[in-house]
C-alpha cells in the first residue's frame, strides 16, 4: 500500500479532512499532493509526526502494515486492546481512558480495603503476641 493510500485511510478513520490534518501539523497545503501525485514519502522527522497524529507506528504509517514487532511485556490481547485504541478518535480515546481508570480505582480502592496494610499486619501480630 502506498504511503499516501494509508494515509487516506488514517485521515478517514480519524474523520477529518487533508486540509484539517495539513493544518494541525503545519504543513503546507500543497504537500499531500506532493505524496499523492509524485508517490513521494516524507522525511522522517514528517513521518514521525504523523505516526504521533495518528497513533500508529511509522512502521505502519510506511507500509501499511504493523510490524511484526512485539513489545517484550505485551500480552496479544494487550496489543490487541493498544491497536483497537489507537483507532479511537480523541473524545473515545477520552472516554475510554475515564472508563478504565475508574474501574481501576474501584478495584485498586477494594483491594486495599479489603486486605490488611503491611503495618496492619505488624499492629495485628504485636497485639496477637500480647495477648497471650
Amino acid at each position: 500500500m502506498a504511503f499516501s493510500d494509508t494515509l487516506l485511510d488514517l485521515i478517514a478513520e480519524k474523520k477529518i479532512t487533508k486540509s484539517k490534518m495539513l493544518s494541525d501539523l503545519s504543513l503546507g497545503g500543497g504537500t499531500f499532493a506532493t505524496w499523492q501525485e509524485r508517490g513521494n514519502t516524507p522525511n522522517g522527522e514528517i513521518v514521525l509526526k504523523l505516526a504521533r497524529y495518528f497513533n500508529v507506528s511509522c512502521d505502519y504509517l510506511l507500509t501499511g502494515k504493523e510490524s511484526n514487532i512485539q513489545a517484550p511485556n505485551l500480552t496479544p490481547s494487550e496489543m490487541n486492546f493498544l491497536q483497537m485504541y489507537r483507532k479511537l478518535d480523541a473524545v473515545d480515546k477520552k472516554y475510554q481512558y475515564d472508563a478504565l481508570k475508574l474501574k481501576y480505582d474501584d478495584i485498586k480502592t477494594f483491594v486495599d480495603s479489603s486486605y490488611p496494610k503491611y503495618d496492619e499486619c505488624d499492629d495485628i501480630k504485636k497485639s496477637t503476641q500480647n495477648a497471650q
